[in-house]
């Protein structure tokens, strides 16, 4: 394993990984969402430790936030995208009424 770095959109967290010696050290760096990790960046850090899990020299793994935090949790504006796009899916076959907050409201 050496430097590597896992794109997302540049306005979401980007995942760094880098190996010094025989630690991992994994940084989210996503300054406009506080590092928020979305259900694609849970599915990165699942790939990137089940490598790491395969070379027996690492003897340590750091997760770590850059910008002076570390994360803000679940990204909210794509969960919210996701809920939308499930939510216009269930229109399409039945009747529904549904007040989203932010004046979002669906009405099928």
């Amino acid at each position: 394993m050496g430097s590597d770095q896992q794109n997302t959109e540049p306005s979401e967290t980007q995942i760094r990984v880098e190996t010094i010696g025989s630690t991992l050290v994994i940084e989210l760096d996503g300054p406009k969402t506080r590092n928020s990790i979305s259900r694609e960046h849970y599915e990165q850090l699942r790939e990137i430790l089940a490598e790491a899990d395969a070379h027996p020299y690492l003897r340590a793994i750091v997760l770590t936030g850059a910008n002076g935090f570390f994360t803000s949790g679940g990204n909210v504006a794509r969960l919210k995208q996701a809920a939308m796009a499930i939510l216009n899916e269930v229109a399409d076959v039945v009747a529904v009424d549904v007040e989203l907050g932010d004046g979002v409201r669906i009405s099928a």
